[in-house]
């Protein structure tokens, strides 16, 4: 039996693109009625632990506003995430250790 380059080669990646990144977090949006204004309001995040976001002038949103970058205490220390605000999944990036949640931001490339 002999092999094509594709069938090889489909064979190598599916394993790595199964393992290439972080499970997304599923989605904890939920609405509620602001009891100050009686508007309504979208939470992003979970009350059961803090999120921040970066502090000003630092990046949140990339240029799309279709991702939101901010960081979360949810494992027991500050931890950056992305959040698509499309679909509302948290993705967690690479942890730094003592990571400053003010000290977060985007570039000017959206990395």
């Amino acid at each position: 039996m002999r092999l094509s380059r594709r069938t090889l080669l489909a064979a190598i990646a599916q394993p790595l693109l199964a393992q290439s990144g972080p499970e997304a977090l599923p989605a904890e949006w939920s609405r509620y009625p602001d009891p100050a204004t009686e508007f309504e309001v979208l939470r992003l995040t979970s009350p059961a632990y803090s999120s921040l976001l970066p502090v000003a002038p630092a990046r949140a949103l990339d240029r799309r506003s279709r991702t939101l970058l901010y960081a979360s205490d949810r494992s027991g220390f500050w931890h950056p995430y992305l959040l698509d605000l499309g679909k509302g999944q948290s993705r967690p990036l690479p942890a730094i250790e003592g990571l400053l949640p003010a000290s977060l931001t985007l570039s000017a490339d959206d990395k």
